[in-house]
């Protein structure tokens, strides 16, 4: 999880970059910061659906051996 919480800081530091520019002035670059918190975002939906298997196993494990 703390790899999660990691990840999560960083969209917010996209996010905070994306706020402070300004896509009248500089367009590109707006963009590319908006691409890079798509990125991120699709990264925390990869790592949680991991997590989420790996939860599943787990269950999956200790219900057979009850």
């Amino acid at each position: 999880m703390e790899y999660l919480d990691a990840v999560k800081k960083q969209i917010g530091y996209w996010n905070n970059q994306i706020n402070t520019a300004d896509p009248q002035k500089d367009e590109n670059r707006y963009n590319e910061l908006k691409k890079n918190a798509e990125k991120e975002k699709e990264h925390i939906r990869q790592v949680q659906d991991e997590l989420n298997r790996i939860n599943q196993e787990i269950e999956r494990e200790l219900n057979i051996r009850k």
